[in-house]
């Protein structure tokens, strides 16, 4: 057994051990007890230290009671949750995913986050545009999203936040496959001669890349 393969199988041995106190840790939204117990167990399913790290989402899932989605945050990462997601256990009222999954339509266009300085971000991109641009000769695209009375915050907050929008829209694994730019502007940035697509038209427009 790989190494690899020996740190799948102790997390899942983990997760088995402990599925009682993950659901209630769920049910009352402790986040602090799900990042303190799952962070450092996650990371540790890539077993050569390089960065970036592996990630993770856990919430209500698609067809079952609840899901988690183990993220590569890279396509160099997607081998190793790809594999640890196939050598998860069945679990009832769980499901398991090597990407981040979309969100449900109800909620894809809305996120919170915190800054470097702890500041609570409170983004609505229901209103955003967007326009594509090819990358290469690869089938890889860029996205410029068009955001009215977006806040002021830095250049990396406003890409992360891009991201983190295609991801909720998109799926991970599509988003890391395609794409290779993301950025949002403020209206008075957006370039004037960039048309712009209405958001809610997103995954109809990608389908057709």
């Amino acid at each position: 057994m790989t190494q690899q393969a020996a740190q799948g199988e102790q997390f899942w041995n983990w997760f088995l051990e402990n599925k009682t106190n993950i659901e209630q840790a769920l049910a009352v939204e402790n986040t602090s007890w799900l990042r303190e117990n799952l962070t450092s167990r996650i990371q540790a399913l890539k077993t050569d230290g390089d960065c970036p790290q592996l990630n993770w989402e856990i919430g209500p899932g698609k067809r079952r009671k609840w899901q988690l989605c183990i993220s590569p945050t890279t396509l160099e990462n997607a081998a190793i949750t790809e594999a640890v997601a196939r050598s998860a256990p069945k679990v009832p009222d769980w499901e398991f995913y090597a990407y981040k999954q979309p969100k449900p339509r109800e909620t894809c266009f809305e996120l919170s986050l915190t800054d470097k300085h702890g500041e609570l971000i409170e983004v609505d991109a229901t209103n955003w545009r967007f326009a594509l641009r090819r990358i290469g000769n690869n089938g890889h695209v860029g996205i410029l999203f068009f955001a009215p009375n977006f806040l002021s915050v830095s250049e990396d907050m406003a890409d992360k936040v891009a991201w983190l929008i295609l991801d909720n829209l998109l799926g991970e694994e599509k988003v890391l496959r395609l794409f290779k730019e993301a950025h949002v502007f403020p209206s008075q940035k957006f370039p004037v001669d960039y048309p712009a697509i209405s958001i809610h038209e997103l995954s109809d427009v990608v389908e057709s890349v």
